[in-house]
């Protein structure tokens, strides 16, 4: 394993040397403290940025792009089509392996944290696209609050 020089790793990946450093808890080092707070500052103005974006984006190659489940339900309704439909449909095929039902148990409940012992409850958001040659896309992630 080669070592590298610290300013050849902040020049070539400096948010992941920054998440590094506050992770390890040496961001108030001397080598770090006086640009890790900068960096930290532009990661955020970066993710604000995407996340606006995101939010304003309703049309992609002329077709509307849904924000939430419901939208997409009243988009495939409205157009007489199941273009949506079928792509959650399809991501709920692909992720069910990983989530299990617990009967008996209400949303306020998993929030609290009073479930069975080693789950945790987890925000998840759906978000929509459509893929030029594969068609209408839906793929779940977790929601960045709970992380």
């Amino acid at each position: 394993m080669d070592w590298l020089c610290l300013s050849e790793v902040k020049e070539a990946y400096p948010l992941q040397l920054t998440e590094y450093a506050v992770a390890n808890d040496i961001a108030y080092e001397p080598a770090f403290n006086w640009w890790v707070h900068d960096m930290l500052r532009k990661r955020k103005r970066i993710i604000n940025k995407v996340k606006s974006r995101y939010w304003r984006t309703t049309h992609k190659f002329g077709i509307q792009i849904p924000i939430s489940v419901q939208e997409a339900y009243e988009i495939d309704w409205t157009a007489g089509t199941s273009h949506w439909t079928r792509a959650i449909y399809k991501e709920m095929q692909n992720v069910r392996i990983a989530f299990e039902r617990l009967e008996n148990i209400t949303e306020d409940q998993m929030r609290g944290g009073k479930t069975k012992s080693g789950y945790t409850y987890i925000a998840l958001h759906i978000w929509f696209s459509i893929l030029r040659w594969m068609g209408f896309s839906a793929s779940y992630s977790v929601a960045r609050k709970t992380v």
